[in-house]
């Protein structure tokens, strides 16, 4: 689909509409749900983990595109770099969201194989 979009060389707001819309986690769950499978299975715990780390790496690319577009128009200026966190930022592992991403994980986890 991104390829089909992205050959007259422009992607328009419908094509990126429909590229929204379509993520490898919901098409796996949705799999899965026609096959009869629950939602966690032991069986399928790997691949459940590798498309969630797909559509999180997806998600991180597309605001980190966001920041670029709005820093290169100048809506958003980038933040300069803290040399003290240059090599890892150590300020997202206390980040809410995080946390909260990774307790929800591991509750997932923990009733799929319970």
């Amino acid at each position: 689909m991104c390829l089909k979009a992205a050959v007259d060389g422009k992607i328009d707001e419908h094509e990126a509409e429909t590229l929204r819309a379509l993520t490898v986690t919901d098409a796996f769950g949705t799999s899965k749900a026609a096959l009869g499978l629950p939602p966690v299975s032991a069986d399928l715990l790997h691949e459940s983990g590798l498309c969630l780390n797909l559509c999180a790496y997806a998600h991180m690319a597309e605001d980190f595109a966001t920041e670029l577009l709005n820093h290169e128009d100048g809506t958003k200026l980038l933040e300069p770099v803290d040399e003290e966190e240059k090599w890892h930022p150590f300020t997202i592992n206390a980040d809410p969201d995080h946390i909260t991403y990774v307790v929800k994980f591991i509750a997932a986890i923990i009733s799929g194989i319970a």
